[in-house]
């Protein structure tokens, strides 16, 4: 199988999808009742799962249909138990829901754990035969099927109040000789960097530690801040363009898409003579399109230009960004 997945916090919840995708459908007939086929492994709140496909059924009464199960693969912390909801639905090449008869979701919430229920799902997914029927079910002999998964119970912080119990294992982040708690459920969750720390292939061996290189200390408390509240703290203007330049390298670092964006607005409303040669120059670095329109729009004002050429900012524009400047000179030459 192929796939890809997304995931996404909100308050006392984090819910992520996964499309795995079953290559040479029509040829797993015949694997075998309660015979399976299963997915990557995913993570949505931290925890490992997969899906598992079952094309001839989980038992003989059931033989016909094509079965499904979402599984846990292995919690953030041993013997955890997780409470989760979850929807499965049969999907087109673009991920879009065929028809609402296929699209089944838990009618509770599902506990799972490794000693106990592991595995939640539907013996009854989709007749076989009516998949084979209707080729735009599937495309070039693949189905996909998609799951959502909503894990329950998962604190976060709200502003000006202490952290809630959060389900999963505490860890810190070591900047210096200073530590930063939080909890590896919510990084991995939000980060997928942190998840592949925590759970990929490649991670790190730690002692409950994780050393952050290159993120001053305060930007990293307020990108911390945001991984649970999902805003930022109010700061003085100064103080806040500054923040944002360095937030808008720590967001792309540790790929937080939404944070990374909201630093750009914030840097497109505050474009001037002192701060537009650094910020043309983050624009450039971490492909931030929208940015290096608004440094774009703000010197292609002639007396703007002018202004920066007698700054110290023109020369670090031109050695960090001469192909912005070629564009600059192409623009007034027409």
């Amino acid at each position: 199988m192929v796939s890809c997945s997304t995931s996404v916090v909100s308050e006392d919840q984090v819910t992520g999808s996964h499309v795995p995708q079953i290559e040479c459908f029509s040829a797993t007939k015949g694997l075998g009742i309660n015979e399976s086929i299963d997915s990557k492994p995913f993570c949505v709140g931290g925890h490992s799962w997969v899906i598992r496909y079952y094309p001839d059924g989980r038992s003989d009464s059931d033989k016909d249909w094509i079965a499904v199960d979402l599984r846990l693969d292995r919690p953030a912390s041993p013997g955890e138990v997780v409470r989760a909801r979850f929807e499965f639905s049969l999907v087109d090449q673009k991920g879009s829901p065929f028809v609402p008869s296929y699209c089944f979701h838990s009618d509770k919430t599902g506990s799972f754990s490794i000693g106990g229920s592991r595995a939640w799902g539907f013996h009854k997914f989709i007749k076989r035969k009516r998949c084979l029927e209707k080729s735009n079910y599937f495309s070039g002999d693949c189905l996909r099927i998609k799951c959502e998964v909503t894990v329950v119970e998962f604190g976060v912080r709200t502003q000006g109040t202490k952290r809630r119990r959060i389900t999963g294992e505490m860890w810190y982040s070591k900047i210096g000789d200073e530590l930063f708690p939080a909890h590896r459920s919510v990084l991995a969750a939000r980060s997928s960097v942190f998840d592949a720390e925590f759970f990929g292939p490649m991670k790190e061996k730690t002692d409950g530690h994780i050393r952050i290189e290159d993120v001053e200390a305060n930007v990293f408390k307020v990108l911390l801040d945001f991984m649970y509240t999902d805003s930022l703290p109010a700061m003085d203007e100064g103080e806040e363009i500054v923040v944002a330049q360095h937030l808008l390298v720590a967001a792309d670092r540790y790929d937080l898409k939404r944070l990374k964006l909201m630093c750009e607005d914030k840097l497109c409303n505050h474009i001037d003579i002192g701060t537009v040669a650094t910020t043309m120059a983050l624009a450039e670095q971490h492909s931030c399109q929208g940015l290096r329109e608004s440094c774009f729009e703000f010197l292609s004002i002639p007396d703007n230009l002018k202004k920066i050429k007698a700054t110290d900012g023109y020369q670090h524009l031109k050695a960090s960004c001469p192909s912005f400047l070629e564009e600059l000179v192409d623009k007034f030459a027409t």
